[in-house]
């Protein structure tokens, strides 16, 4: 275990289930969130070494949530994915 925490935003199960899936056996930690605002809320939870997000999403969009990080000066790598 790497140790490494990833957080993945996705509105689709699926999505989120696969991606958590294939980064979990790769030996990271990770928790799955299904709207920005869902994650946002749980941010203080421990630090975070990367986010994965959809960029289309309801509410909240990826893009956006790349700003409102960037305003709140989180500094962590942020990777946005589009189905």
């Amino acid at each position: 275990m790497t140790g490494r925490r990833i957080l993945v935003i996705d509105d689709e199960a699926a999505m989120r289930d696969s991606l958590a899936f294939l980064l979990d056996i790769s030996g990271f930690w990770v928790a799955t969130y299904e709207t920005a605002t869902e994650f946002l809320n749980d941010i203080a939870s421990g630090p975070i070494d990367c986010v994965v997000s959809d960029i289309r999403m309801p509410g909240m969009s990826g893009l956006e949530l790349v700003r409102k990080l960037k305003a709140d000066r989180l500094d962590c790598p942020v990777v946005l994915i589009t189905g």
